[in-house]
């Protein structure tokens, strides 16, 4: 039985563990695909998801292990499946996944393996290739006669005119080497009506799979719809549909010169995107590019998490990278002396809700470090601390990939849990991660330390997260503390249930999808707050998963006449000249409150006019004061601000971002009792943190109609403190 190990001095950056993680690859595939992320836990012992290797257990030759930042790969030996860890269901799901989306595969309970590992992997026959292949292939599918070939024999855009040529009603499925589907387009009427490609649909997903140059195998099945949740139709013509797809294709390898490659990572450069200063063809890309910039993601993974093509994606970067958005950020992989060692695992620290967490991934050819932020959400039931949520933005290749701490790995990163076909637009991605204390189950590893082979460990007693992670009840709008999975007032399931068996899929007891809309913290800081009206308790305030607004903090440069931008947290002296810069995500009506140096001091700073009180678009940059540049008489410049006077404090400012009017600006004597709520839901949380409230948390009083169902909304919180001494 391995030894564990301990650090007493850690690194402060993740990405120094970037040789110890490594790509699990199939290696009878051409190209080699990679099936997700594998982490040292020991000298010759990685750890990864159970999922990724159930089919792979009698054909261990197919797989292979490469450390890129180290160079080396390593044969795969054995492997140790978690003792819980259903092995024939997640069979049966994984040849089902072959051939259809499975999201419910990758979140079964302790979902977990640790693989041996061996020498060098050795050379492999054709022969031996071919078997593996055909043990893990698909059946082939049912094709209309002579429909169906190779795509290196046939261009794609002949085979999809021939098709619509012939006004063929029915799928046209592109698969790799063992019938596995990758992209399917529906015909009817002589045109491509809707596509299918990853996270990809329609004419995204047509630009994209011409980009990558799928070289597979192709088939047409004669259907009266597509197979899949199909969005609004494809309105474009099929011909100028491709014209456009082979344009952005001559034009992708100008923009990958002007970026530096796909595997050049950037990150935000400032604190809010300006989309009045790009290109207006850009702006919609832009804003859905933006959130992802976070220095932890290679533009060429970049697709695979924004919703938009290649080209959309790169080009959206260089224009960012024109306007000084966005920086190049070194991405070379930092090495710990010695090379490879076992990563540091914690089971003995404490975990909470909104942790701050990172996750390490690594690029399989360059080794390239891939660092990702966010925030534990909490426990998916009570009692049960192995399955956990957050909310980190991962590609389907990081299952497996360590999920970090202050510096040790608490978990591994299992899979995305697909939203509710009910939940809103702007659902957030959330996640599962199993507990690192599950690597101590499958090896054997008792809480004493004491290894089922004698081997002596040394750790201390494991705490895990015990605080569940809150998910709104899409029926009644409500939550509870005793499970993220069903709805204590209505009874409904909040995670649906996904169980294979004979002859197709049951209800059963596995861990699967979500089927409501946002997480909700039930951690310290985020308890009830009374309601005003009666007795009724508010909803519990829930971290927000993704930002409605970034706010920028203004000083007047007197010598330039220009505003400077300055981090918050920034403090001020008595006479600096100041403003504030707001940016909304999303259409929205905005409140600011400010709280002065007394608790008591309330007033609502914005909209600071009737007229100003309406629905901002999506992209408004906004401003306190509203006019921050005045040209007077002779061309010179005026700033316009707030000056910064009186005795040293702190000062609070709230902001309220709402899918609903209020009636703060036409009742003030509704300003305090809105500020109470937004208070008490926040705790003690300052931006970029967030929380969100429904509307009906306020009362009718602030929100009129909220009651009624069709009135109801959604409330996006934050706060910032301003600062100032003599």
């Amino acid at each position: 039985m391995p030894e564990m190990h301990n650090y007493s001095q850690l690194p402060v950056q993740v990405s120094h563990y970037a040789s110890s993680v490594g790509c699990l690859i199939d290696r009878c595939l051409s190209p080699e695909s990679v099936l997700g992320t594998a982490w040292l836990v020991d000298t010759d012992k990685v750890v990864t998801c159970a999922h990724l290797v159930v089919l792979y257990m009698d054909c261990l030759p197919a797989l292979k292990l490469r450390f890129p930042a180290a160079g080396e790969e390593r044969a795969v030996s054995s492997v140790f499946l978690h003792p819980k860890f259903n092995f024939r269901v997640a069979e049966q799901m994984a040849r089902k996944a072959l051939s259809q989306p499975m999201p419910a595969l990758a979140l079964q309970e302790y979902n977990l393996a640790v693989l041996s590992l061996g020498g060098g992997p050795a050379d492999l026959s054709a022969e031996v290739v071919a078997l593996i292949n055909e043990k893990l292939s698909c059946s082939p599918p049912p094709r209309d006669k002579g429909l169906g070939g190779s795509l290196t024999e046939l261009d794609l855009p002949l085979v999809i005119q021939t098709i619509t040529n012939a006004r063929k009603e029915g799928t046209l499925v592109l698969s790799d080497e063992r019938n596995r589907p990758l992209a399917r387009l529906f015909c009817r009427d002589g045109k491509i009506f809707h596509a299918l490609y990853g996270p990809l649909s329609n004419e995204k997903a047509i630009y994209q799979i011409t980009s990558q140059h799928l070289t597979g195998e192709f088939y047409f099945n004669s259907k009266k719809g597509p197979d899949w949740p199909a969005e609004t139709g494809i309105s474009r013509p099929t011909d100028m549909l491709l014209i456009e797809s082979l344009r952005r294709l001559d034009e992708i390898p100008k923009l990958l010169l002007a970026l530096g490659g796909d595997t050049t990572i950037y990150q935000r450069s400032v604190d809010s995107l300006n989309v009045e200063v790009l290109s207006p063809d850009i702006r919609a890309d832009a804003l859905a590019l933006w959130p992802f910039l976070d220095g932890g993601v290679p533009t060429g993974h970049l697709w695979k998490l924004a919703g938009l093509d290649d080209y959309a994606v790169f080009l959206s970067l260089v224009e960012l990278l024109r306007t000084n958005h966005i920086r190049e950020v070194s991405c070379a992989p930092e090495l710990p002396d010695g090379g490879l060692k076992p990563l540091p695992v914690a089971p003995e620290l404490p975990l909470s809700p909104f942790d701050e967490i990172q996750n390490l991934t690594v690029d399989p050819l360059v080794g390239h470090a891939f660092i990702n932020a966010g925030h534990l959400l909490g426990s998916l039931r009570p009692g049960d601390p192995w399955h956990l949520l957050h909310n980190l933005t991962l590609p389907a290749d990081a299952a497996g990939s360590p999920i970090f701490k202050e510096g040790q790995v608490i978990g591994l990163h299992c899979g995305i849990l697909p939203p509710s076909p009910h939940a809103t637009s702007g659902t957030s991605r959330i996640n599962q991660l199993l507990w690192v204390e599950s690597v101590f189950e499958c090896l054997g590893i008792d809480r004493n330390g004491n290894a089922s082979a004698g081997a002596s460990v040394t750790r201390t007693l494991p705490v895990g997260c015990t605080e569940v992670a809150r998910i709104d009840c899409p029926r009644c709008g409500t939550s509870s503390l005793d499970s993220a999975k069903f709805c204590k007032s209505c009874g409904k399931a909040l995670i649906q249930d996904l169980d294979v068996a004979a002859g197709g899929l049951r209800k059963g007891y596995l861990l699967a999808a979500v089927a409501a809309a946002v997480i909700v913290l039930a951690g310290a800081g985020f308890w009830l707050v009374s309601a005003w009206h009666g007795k009724t308790a508010v909803p519990v305030a829930r971290p927000a998963t993704q930002a409605r607004l970034t706010v920028s903090l203004l000083k007047a440069d007197q010598k330039t006449a220009k505003w400077e931008s300055l981090p918050l947290g920034t403090t001020f002296h008595n006479g600096d000249l100041v403003a504030l810069k707001m940016q909304l995500f999303a259409n929205s009506f905005l409140y600011v409150f400010h709280q002065g140096a007394t608790p008591g001091d309330i007033s609502l700073m914005f909209p600071e006019t009737a007229a100003a009180d309406i629905e901002y678009s999506k992209g408004s940059t906004l401003t306190i004061p509203r006019e921050t540049t005045i040209k007077v008489p002779g061309g010179a410049v005026s700033l316009s601000g707030l000056t910064v006077t009186g005795p040293p404090c702190s000062e609070s400012l709230i902001y309220l971002v709402s899918d609903k009017p209020s009636n703060l600006y036409t009742v003030p004597t509704s300003i305090t009792k809105a500020y109470a709520v937004a208070v008490s839901a926040l705790g003690d949380s300052y931006s970029p943190k967030a929380v969100t409230l429904p509307t009906t948390a306020f009362g009718e009083e602030i929100f009129p109609g909220c009651t009624r169902s069709e009135n109801k909304g959604e409330v996006y919180i934050t706060r910032i403190q301003i600062t100032h001494r003599d």
